[in-house]
């Protein structure tokens, strides 16, 4: 390794205000004192320095809020510039997704104001430190390989997909791809036509209340009906969000994600069911309920209080909603008109008020619009907002940040025991065509980690995926 002796090594541009950009320069000469006693071959590393410039196109590293990062960069430069966004009250408008854009900028990290405690009121999240140390660290080490002549073999698993927790899912925010942008775009539309705040707010409200009470085994369904009938709804009718797109897409992750938008940080406010997993012939007891022998096999003493109850104020998921019934369609459609079930067997109707998202891989509009009577055209028109979802051949541009995001599932890459991703695995990855969509990509992914671990090699290698 050559020998440094550039004093000033790593450059940072700060944006934002004055007490701002004291924070984060305390922040930095936190950083580096830890990065000089960490980083290997200290005794190379004495004439080594960091500095804070006022010219971004001198710097190494862009820190600050989005809007004023967009302000501050403005203008052509030779080289693109790593950015580190801060954000105002865990929330970002369209300047990261326009940083994100930019050629000329690369966020790597996205972090939240409140917990790096850049002023005297706010206090510091440890975990959030470490990870604007470590993600500094990282950007400095790859400046240093570049100063020394070391040749970059791999990369880092990119931090640009680490969102901080509440921000929203990663898969969604900063999407450079415009097929992706035009499906957010379309989902915020379909949430705000979805329901209006104030309805949402008495929903969650409701939730809280009656969740203690309705229980999905064992529980009387005269009881529940009762119970329900007499706190009433806000929802004469089943806000509504249906989802179509080829298998693999991302449709459960996108169900997800709106019931994380709409109950954010509230883990019990999603429930799913797959459809094509129920035999036909239960589908009807099991979304809507059942009394105690109103088929056969049921418990004695027991009635089923079927899905739809069990979740009440809910955001609720039914997958794979092209393979039902007509029968089925109709009670379906007759619940989201009306915002009430009647359990089979059961004798009058029970307000039982959620929001529904529904998806399919199935062609709906061709078949409505053809005449097939696969499925019911009032239901089709019935939901507030159709989504299509585009698949992964259609998102060129989002293929690198899917993996990132991968990469970082911890089902995939337990405790990130695989940090590193080399140059010719990530090409191999990002330019292979993929019929099975985001899940077929998971899956190659997962497979090659598992043989990188195996291995005993902290990087994923183009050998893994093949």
């Amino acid at each position: 390794m050559a020998r440094i002796r550039s004093a000033s090594l790593f450059k940072v541009f700060l944006c934002g205000d004055e007490a701002v950009k004291r924070g984060l320069e305390t922040l930095v000469a936190e950083w580096k004192e830890r990065c000089l006693l960490s980083v290997s071959r200290r005794e190379e590393m004495k004439e080594v320095d960091f500095e804070i410039v006022d010219d971004p196109k001198k710097a190494t590293v862009a820190m600050g809020f989005p809007a004023e990062l967009l302000d501050g960069l403005k203008g052509k430069r030779e080289k693109t510039l790593s950015v580190i966004v801060v954000l105002k009250d865990s929330s970002w408008d369209g300047s990261v997704e326009k940083l994100h854009g930019d050629i000329y900028s690369s966020v790597v990290g996205i972090f939240r104001q409140s917990h790096l405690g850049l002023t005297d009121q706010q206090d510091r999240d440890l975990d959030e430190l470490a990870r604007l140390q470590s993600t500094l660290t990282s950007l400095f080490r790859a400046e240093l390989r570049k100063k020394s002549g070391e040749e970059v073999l791999y990369k880092s698993v990119a931090w640009k997909a680490k969102i901080a927790k509440g921000s929203g899912p990663s898969f969604f925010s900063l999407c450079a791809d415009p097929s992706t942008q035009e499906l957010m775009d379309d989902l915020k539309s379909g949430l705000r036509s979805v329901t209006d705040e104030r309805a949402l707010c008495s929903l969650r409200i409701y939730r809280e209340e009656v969740k203690k009470f309705v229980k999905r085994d064992g529980q009387k369904i005269e009881i529940v009906a009762n119970y329900l009938s007499e706190k009433g709804s806000d929802f004469p009718r089943v806000p509504s969000i249906l989802l179509l797109g080829e298998t693999g897409t991302g449709k459960s992750l996108l169900a997800r994600w709106i019931a994380e938008a709409l109950f954010p940080g509230q883990d019990d406010g999603f429930a799913s069911m797959n459809i094509s997993a129920v035999p036909s012939d239960l589908v009807d007891t099991m979304l809507f309920g059942a009394v105690e022998g109103a088929y056969s096999g049921m418990k004695k003493g027991e009635d089923l209080l079927g899905f739809f109850p069990s979740n009440v104020g809910k955001v609720v998921f039914l997958d794979e909603i092209g393979d039902m019934r007509s029968d089925h369609q109709t009670r379906l459609l007759t619940y989201m008109d009306g915002g009430t079930i009647t359990p089979v067997g059961y004798h009058r109707p029970i307000p039982v008020p959620v929001i529904l998202v529904a998806a399919t891989n199935r062609p709906l509009k061709e078949w409505v619009s053809s005449g097939d009577d696969g499925f019911r055209a009032d239901l089709l028109h019935r939901f507030d907002h159709v989504v299509e979802v585009p698949p992964i051949r259609e998102r060129q541009g989002d293929r690198k940040l899917l993996l990132s995001l991968i990469l970082q599932d911890e089902d995939v890459n337990p405790d990130e025991r695989v940090p590193k991703i080399s140059l010719d695995a990530i090409k191999y990855l990002v330019e292979k065509e993929y019929p099975g969509n985001f899940r077929e990509l998971r899956f190659i992914v997962r497979r090659a980690v598992q043989k990188a671990i195996k291995e005993g090699s902290d990087m994923l290698c183009l050998r893994h995926c093949l």
